[in-house]
């Protein structure tokens, strides 16, 4: 049948295969390694954690492949056995003082995990926190979960880490977004017992946790329903945007040389971001990437970059953006830290992302400087 012989108004199977935002082939190594990640996660956990340490010395796979081992494995593996939570207590015992709690919070798409971190000698200031991930991995044990809301309890701020959906089997935009939102709503609806201050709700993320977080100040700002407006955002080496700023050839190899960590490509974070949208038409959506849309109306925000880290942009173009809009944000970047430094504790860069972190929350320096 030809295209004019259709019938009007009829759904046209080439404009919804335009609208699909199309990922490359994962490669057939991808498969194979997903299917050991998912027999090796039941049968020997400690062992893949040491052989997924081994593999990431020679840098990390195309993130179509990383999303290929997720789907088939359900989570990427962990690399660093130090960094697990009995690692974390090893290495800091002094945040033994915290108390924490595993809680369920009823979602829109069932129930969303969270927990809440009790400091030993509260401040009054809390904050809701999301990790990263990639939007395919991740949970609340993950080290830039459970490692920065213990430190930040143990010097006062009380925590509530939020875990969500994963963007993997079909899962996308605004499912991830949703979880958080709910997780937002809760930890605002129990502020007081949580040891909060009226108005002292924090909220903010770690990669595209910070994202995720970013977009829900934007829902909560444009709800219309009385609720709690966060008191400030704290953006953690954010990824705001739908496609990434391109890198010269010769920058991101020396940027790669410097560090074990990972280093994006321009392509990678491009996919990444197509594979949370699903649809070429949620690339434009301002929840889905807040850097989309009005900004004015949000908190004042902190944005921490990494030197070593092709997403620093998107957080340093936000955060002009934010001041164009009239809302207060300062920019502070992690000298010689590579990206998500906060998923290695044991790296001294991590604790200097975590200090300014604490020294904004609990009110050393002021957002407006």
């Amino acid at each position: 049948m030809t295209q004019d012989a259709r019938v009007a108004g009829a759904p046209r199977p080439a404009s919804r295969a335009r609208e699909r935002l199309a990922l490359p082939r994962p490669s057939a190594k991808a498969t194979a390694t997903g299917i050991a990640v998912a027999i090796l996660r039941h049968v020997a956990p400690g062992l893949l954690v040491r052989i997924a340490g081994r593999a990431t010395d020679g840098g990390i796979p195309p993130f179509v492949d990383l999303l290929r081992i997720a789907e088939l494995a359900g989570t990427l593996p962990s690399t660093d056995p130090s960094s697990s939570p009995t690692g974390i207590l090893a290495r800091f015992p002094q945040l033994a003082d915290v108390a924490t709690r595993d809680v369920v919070i009823a979602g829109p798409h069932g129930p969303v995990r969270a927990r809440t971190y009790r400091p030993p000698h509260p401040s009054g200031i809390g904050l809701v926190w999301v990790h990263g991930g990639a939007f395919i991995s991740g949970d609340l044990d993950r080290p830039d979960a459970h490692w920065p809301a213990l430190e930040l309890a143990h010097r006062g701020v009380a925590v509530v880490s939020v875990d969500y959906r994963h963007a993997v089997r079909g899962v996308h935009h605004p499912v991830p977004s949703d979880d958080v939102l709910a997780g937002w709503r809760w930890a605002a609806a129990h502020a007081a017992e949580l040891g909060v201050a009226r108005g002292a709700l924090h909220l903010g993320g770690s990669s595209v946790g910070a994202s995720l977080a970013a977009g829900v100040a934007k829902r909560v700002r444009d709800s219309g329903i009385p609720e709690t407006t966060p008191a400030g955002l704290v953006l953690v080496t954010p990824f705001l945007h739908s496609s990434a700023a391109p890198w010269p050839a010769d920058l991101l190899a020396r940027m790669r040389a410097s560090t074990r960590s990972a280093v994006f490509s321009p392509d990678d974070l491009t996919h990444l971001a197509w594979n949370y949208a699903g649809r070429r038409s949620v690339l434009d959506d301002p929840y889905a990437f807040p850097a989309n849309g009005d900004l004015a109306g949000l908190p004042p925000t902190l944005v921490i970059t990494e030197e070593i880290d092709t997403i620093r942009t998107s957080g340093e173009d936000f955060a002009s953006r934010l001041r164009a809009a009239g809302v207060p944000a300062v920019v502070r970047m992690t000298p010689g830290a590579a990206h998500s430094s906060m998923s290695r504790p044991a790296e001294p860069t991590a604790q200097v992302t975590l200090d300014a972190v604490a020294e904004h929350l609990l009110g050393r320096w002021s957002p407006q400087a």
